[in-house]
């Protein structure tokens, strides 16, 4: 009945469409937002592109000391 629903309910093709549209109206090709983010690293450089995620030890990126106290908290 949900397949049904959804494929001969027209509000359901208009609101796809709709999106669809939105995502779609991008101000650049896929080609040319790639040469803009090749040709803003070789002029900036990507230092400031890189997450910050990427210094935590593996400790803090998995947060085990949070684990690690719900768990005693369980416990």
């Amino acid at each position: 009945e949900n397949i049904l629903e959804i494929l001969y309910n027209p509000e359901y093709k208009n609101h796809i469409r709709r999106m669809s549209d939105a995502f779609r109206n991008q101000p650049m090709t896929a080609r040319q937002r790639a040469l803009f983010w090749i040709e803003h690293v070789i002029k900036h450089g990507g230092g400031h592109l890189r997450c910050s995620a990427m210094d935590l030890s593996m400790f803090q990126f998995l947060c085990l000391d949070t684990v690690g106290l719900f768990v005693f908290i369980i416990i």
